[in-house]
């Protein structure tokens, strides 16, 4: 146990602010790595693909902000569970007049609010700067908080608040939003988990992208069918191609807004939440099968004449590689285990092992030099 306690020092041991842990884990807050993300990687590496039914992605682009409205008009026209319009309409335009009369009579409609964070009391607040002049017209029950959630400013949206309070009031996130008007028990099923933070599931998971080509012809009518397409599904309207509008994600380096929330309602929508292993769980493990790789080292050294070392450099790789495979596997099945401590206290058992060997020696022949020099 011994050994065990040493290794999980060693990996917690920070040499100006930096520790071992940090490049691994983000255990110590210092990193914006989790396993999770090599877990997504594989996951959408298996040649398996699943095309939501649930929710449909509306490109934006080039648009013009009466074309836009237009669109959402026709849009609306067709059923759709909801409408999610990923547009921030900061400012007035010279007659704003149809697109008010169209969102207000919209009565599944869910539109951005943007807030910041306040770093020195760690709370959010409303960005009154940046935010749509449409607030001052429209109900507020038609906004929800847009933000996508990062650790770190380049780090990758893995995950999504359902909630953010601000001034003592809970305000939805923008794909709470949209799952509430087209699925309420599901969605109150998804809040009923109680979490501050849901992991997106991205596993194998494909969300379709149609173009305003797709919904109209060249005439200006409907194109046919498409009407099939929209109806009962939530509908996100966005940019794809907008360059401040791209994130990294866990599986890519830049994923439109739009598609990051259709992927979080399809989540909620689903009921493909990601359960995460509890962390004392993880530090048990790791303690567990560090002590049993010691018990290991010990009895090969005892019973083994030759090739020690090689033998337990082995056995080290292969728990390594079993206990990975083990948590790409849980992923893909919805069980996120962090196995990135346990990987580490195996790794390092067999140097704190060498370590408390090489004191031993050091200890033995510093008794037997003082044994000599007393006689």
């Amino acid at each position: 146990m011994v050994v065990a306690v040493l290794s999980l020092i060693i990996m917690t041991i920070s040499i100006n602010g930096f520790s071992i842990m940090s490049l691994f884990s983000p255990v110590d807050g210092k990193s914006d790595f989790q396993l999770s993300d090599i877990y997504t990687k594989v996951a959408n590496r298996r040649g398996v693909s699943y095309c939501s039914d649930r929710v449909l992605v509306v490109a934006s682009d080039n648009c013009t902000r009466e074309e836009l409205v237009g669109m959402i008009d026709v849009l609306e026209s067709m059923h759709p569970a909801a409408i999610g319009v990923d547009i921030n309409f900061q400012y007035p335009g010279h007659d704003d007049s149809y697109m008010l009369s169209v969102f207000d009579e919209c009565h599944n409609l869910a539109l951005p609010l943007i807030v910041s964070y306040d770093e020195e009391k760690d709370v959010f607040v409303k960005d009154e700067w940046t935010n749509s002049f449409l607030t001052e017209w429209l109900e507020e029950d038609k906004f929800s908080i847009v933000n996508l959630e990062r650790y770190t400013t380049w780090g990758p949206v893995r995950s999504f608040r359902p909630f953010y309070t601000i001034d003592d009031e809970q305000i939805p996130s923008f794909s709470v939003h949209l799952a509430s008007l087209a699925d309420k028990v599901a969605t109150d099923a998804f809040i009923d988990r109680g979490h501050e933070s849901e992991y997106i599931n991205f596993t194998s998971r494909i969300v379709e992208v149609i173009a305003p080509d797709d919904i109209f012809a060249e005439d200006g009518a409907i194109k046919p069918n498409i009407a099939e397409k929209v109806e009962g599904r939530v509908v996100i309207v966005g940019d794809i191609n907008n360059s401040k509008d791209l994130f990294p994600v866990p599986h890519e380096d830049k994923m439109p807004g739009a598609i990051i929330h259709a992927h979080c309602v399809d989540t909620i929508l689903e009921g493909n939440y990601i359960d995460s292993f509890p962390e004392w769980l993880n530090i048990l493990i790791s303690v567990v099968l560090c002590y049993l790789f010691m018990l290991l080292h010990i009895l090969v050294e005892k019973y083994v004449d030759n090739g020690v070392d090689f033998i337990i450099r082995v056995v080290q790789v292969l728990m390594m590689f079993v206990l990975y495979k083990i948590g790409c596997t849980l992923y893909a099945h919805n069980y996120y285990v962090d196995v990135s401590l346990v990987l580490l206290m195996v790794a390092s058992t067999a140097f704190v092992l060498d370590i408390c060997s090489g004191i031993e020696h050091f200890g033995k022949c510093l008794i037997n030099k003082i044994k000599s020099i007393k006689r």
